[in-house]
């Protein structure tokens, strides 16, 4: 009894901890869940990235994107194809947290279980991102094979090594801290003389993961260097800043300074015991597991900070149950894991005050419907694929209900980020290869979206929307490429989601005429060399040898430009140098459809349009430290004469009939986006707003006003606007709809009304009914007799 006693005792508080760490990683992950098809800017991402894999396209080639084919391992898109393939996956990438987690733990069997409960504990409370565990897995597979005692170890780390080549075709952030801990492991082994083997398992697992896909295995080099590509631009481009932000940083740099102050401390200690060459290897794969979290979470810096937060927990975690029994030093480590869950609590209770961590009280449930999905996935794995697929499908059904597009007889590219959209309408999606227009940031990302566009691959329809993220240009959504649009494609109907541009039969020679050059500097105010014409304007802006460091080791500080209006006003929006060197177009302001047919049809004498005067480039620090103080100008002037001389079709003649009759109002009003602008529909007037205008009095005259489309479905909610024409002295007509719940009020609307003797003025006033949410209102134009 007691040989028994004494063989089970290390077994079974192991076998606890395992489920423990099993059921902690299988909660967060949801490995047999999956999200489906839903609008928004990130679901079209994952949306595009699953649909390219299903049909075949190259990933590196044909798409480069940050995720890679099987993206869908972390963004949770569902897949028909890859559901099992998912949830295989993910399965394993469950038990491999758990087991190397485990295997990790040393010590007698009490202390063991005191470490596990804080583990345990602090685990299931830290808000750990799928981002930070994705990203635990090349981490965990460095500390298991650097660690002392081999055998089961080797074993975790091999197999970790292999799941690391996977997870890299999901998650491109893998891949460097991956790379890293296979040839710090490889490197040990050559210094102890056993075979480096590691890199050839991680090459394995990606080559594996390749084939899995479905992707030509010739192609593979391609995506590891469009990976690096997309992310060498990365910090530039997708910079954010965050009222907190300096405070939080400090904070976290601090405590990561002191954290592997410690490991080398404790390294240093314990030298003889875990040998030199493995305690080096060891704080350079956790220093450079934190240095790709840092990256992560701290140059777009939102809630993406939580990566940062939730990836030096995790890693302070890790280390603290390397550190043999209970000594001071795993006391310390310990505690400071638990503080750690503070901070990410406090982020997420800062925009969205709720406890972050309330959702404990229906653990139980949640473990119970997990138990419920495997146990469906394992024994009815062809009915758990259906019922996935029915509620993907119910989820299109959706979208196509909320957001109507027209049936198009050809192949389709949006270059709003509303991809899931397109993809929802089974019309046959297009993508470019960057596939959203924000993430088309470098010289060598725009050259591949513009070979896309001139091959003969390209799509036969484009929707086309200016606007772009984090206050951008509007006409900075692929604006590089807008000269080659004008030429291949013109106007062919409207759409909730913008104009849609049909490719033209033969595509129109020399749009640009030549350019000019001039030399200027930050903060230098450059003049238009004639504000009353159409132009493509490129900023070639160079980093200095501190700035390229700056933008490796963490982000340069953020440009912008402001640019000054012949009307008087300004405008100043972010600016990405390295995607200005192509230029896009800044005179005359484009920043919806309306604005963008006039340009592109050569109509640039509509008083809607407003042209720039003059620019000025300014670096967020002094010039000359971590750009050079020069810069490149060029002007562009668009043939607005070949382009307006083009035979127009029958919907952009409708088109500029319909812009013709708002220029009383245009004309007569400034425009105060985004609450009052030109828009697709006419002049766009959030509720409460009032217009004004010249009239004839005694004449008849038709006004056409309406609300949205979208402002009483999916998550807009609108009780409906008035809508009065009056004069200064009394009302003339009134109407108020109420597109919710009357579907007759849905669309544009007409009032047929007469001036009144002596009334040479009236006033369009748009008003809410009692709340002013989602009171999308316009007005459409008048028509006179």
């Amino acid at each position: 009894m007691s040989a028994l006693k004494m063989t089970t005792t290390p077994v079974i508080p192991r076998l606890l901890v395992f489920v423990i760490f099993f059921l902690v990683f299988y909660h967060k992950i949801q490995p047999l869940d999956f999200d489906f098809i839903r609008p928004g800017v990130d679901p079209s991402w994952e949306a595009a990235l699953v649909y390219g894999l299903e049909r075949g396209l190259i990933f590196g080639k044909d798409l480069v994107f940050t995720g890679g084919p099987l993206s869908f391992l972390y963004t949770r898109q569902f897949s028909e194809q890859f559901a099992y393939t998912g949830a295989i996956i993910s399965l394993s990438t469950v038990l491999f947290l758990a087991i190397s987690l485990t295997a990790l733990l040393n010590g007698r069997t009490m202390a063991m279980f005191g470490k596990v409960i804080i583990v345990g504990v602090t685990l299931s409370l830290t808000i750990l991102t799928i981002d930070s565990i994705y990203l635990l897995v090349p981490l965990l597979t460095g500390l298991n094979g650097l660690a002392t005692e081999r055998g089961r170890q080797t074993i975790v780390s091999l197999a970790g090594a292999f799941l690391c080549g996977i997870i890299i075709l999901a998650k491109f952030s893998v891949f460097p801290i991956a790379t890293l801990a296979v040839l710090a492991l490889d490197g040990t082994a050559a210094i102890e003389k056993r075979p480096p083997i590691h890199t050839l398992f991680l090459v394995a697992g990606v080559c594996f993961g390749w084939a899995l896909c479905g992707q030509p295995i010739d192609q593979l080099p391609n995506f590891i260097l469009a990976g690096l590509e997309t992310s060498s631009g990365y910090s530039s481009a997708m910079s954010l800043t965050a009222s907190h932000g300096p405070s939080e940083l400090v904070a976290w740099l601090a405590i990561t300074f002191l954290f592997v102050m410690t490991l080398v401390a404790i390294g240093f200690l314990n030298r003889e015991k875990d040998g030199r060459v493995r305690t080096i290897a060891r704080i350079v794969v956790i220093s450079g597991y934190l240095f790709v979290s840092f990256k992560a979470g701290m140059v777009r810096h939102d809630l993406h900070s939580l990566i940062a937060w939730g990836s030096l927990t995790a890693v302070v975690v890790s280390t603290a149950q390397i550190v043999r029994n209970i000594t001071a030093a795993s006391i310390v480590l310990n505690l400071l894991a638990i503080l750690l869950v503070l901070p990410g609590h406090w982020l997420l209770y800062r925009e969205n005050p709720i406890v972050p961590s309330v959702d404990l009280s229906g653990l139980a449930t949640s473990i119970q419907a997990d138990a419920t999905g495997l146990a469906s996935f394992i024994v009815h794995p062809e009915a758990w694929l259906d019922d996935l697929q029915a509620r993907n499908d119910a989820s299109a059904a959706a979208i196509q209900q909320a957001t109507p597009l027209p049936r198009l007889d050809g192949s389709v590219d949006i270059i709003p980020s509303a991809q899931s959209t397109v993809i929802a309408h089974n019309l046959r999606y297009s993508p470019r290869p960057t596939v959203q227009e924000y993430t088309t940031y470098s010289p060598k990302l725009i050259a591949r979206n513009r070979a896309n566009f001139s091959g003969t691959e390209a799509p036969d329809y484009l929707i086309m929307e200016p606007g772009s993220i984090d206050a951008r240009h509007p006409a900075s959504a692929e604006g590089a490429l807008w000269p080659l649009f004008f030429s291949r494609y013109e106007p062919d109907q409207s759409s909730v989601l913008g104009l849609v541009l049909k490719k033209r039969e033969a595509p129109l020679q020399n749009v640009l005429e030549a350019p000019i050059e001039v030399e200027t500097a930050f903060d230098q105010e450059v003049a238009f060399p004639r504000p009353d014409r159409a132009w493509m304007v490129s900023i070639d802006i160079k980093p200095t040898l501190l700035g390229r460091l700056i933008d490796l080791f963490y982000r340069p500080p953020m440009s912008q430009m402001t640019i000054n209006y012949t009307d008087g006003t300004s405008r100043t929006y972010r600016m990405i140098p390295n995607m200005m060197g192509d230029g896009l177009l800044l005179s005359p302001h484009v920043g919806n459809t309306t604005e963008y047919l006039m340009v592109s049809t050569g109509h640039v004498g509509y008083p809607g349009l407003k042209f720039a005067k003059s620019f000025v480039v300014e670096t967020g620090t002094r010039p000359g430290v971590f750009y050079q103080s020069a810069v490149r100008v060029k002007f562009s002037a668009i043939d607005t004469t070949a382009l307006a001389a083009r035979q127009i079709n029958d919907f952009t003649r409708s088109m500029l009939a319909r812009a013709e009759r708002t220029i009383g109002i245009v004309a007569n009003n400034r425009m105060q986006p985004p609450m009052i602008d030109v828009s697709s529909e006419g002049v766009f007037a959030h509720a409460p707003a009032v217009l004004r205008m010249p009239v004839t009095s005694g004449s008849e005259a038709t006004f056409f006003f309406g609300m949205r489309d979208g402002s009483w479905s999916g998550e807009a909610g609108t009780d409906g606007v008035c809508f009065a024409i009056g004069s200064a002295s009394r009302g003339i007509a009134e109407r108020c709809l109420d597109p919710a719940n009357v579907s007759a009020d849905r669309g544009e609307q007409t009032m047929r009304v007469v001036i009144p003797s002596g009334v040479s003025e009236i006033q369009l006033e748009t008003s809410c009914r009692g709340s002013c949410a989602s009171d999308w209102s316009y007005w459409g134009g008048v028509e006179f007799r």
